[in-house]
């Protein structure tokens, strides 16, 4: 059974006034196992399938794809504050690198 069928979306009330849906949006009363079950949802899944805010589209820099997962996939506002992003289970978001080169492609 996948995340959305156990628990259910939870969607950031801002973001679905301005027509953007977030697939979920992360609080205290998650589990550990919740927030695993949700990132296991995202093996496979293309960039401009998470991409809700057109993070894609801004100026490239090296933590834009972590951005885009923690803001557009799991509802957790952007920062550079150093520190757990599910701050509540004391977790830190981590993304493979991901370079797009002119010559080979997209490399991990």
């Amino acid at each position: 059974m996948d995340f959305q069928a156990r628990y259910g979306y939870n969607y950031s009330q801002k973001n679905v006034l301005r027509g953007i849906k977030m697939t979920y949006v992360y609080s205290k009363d998650w589990t550990k196992e919740q927030i695993f079950d949700a990132a296991n949802e995202l093996v496979g899944k293309k960039l401009g399938e998470i991409d809700k805010t057109n993070w894609l589209e801004k100026r490239a820099d090296k933590g834009r794809i972590g951005n885009m997962i923690q803001s557009d996939f799991f509802g957790i506002p952007a920062n550079s504050i150093k520190g757990s992003d599910f701050v509540h289970h004391d977790i830190e978001l981590k993304v493979t690198p991901v370079l797009k080169n002119k010559k080979n492609g997209i490399q991990f």
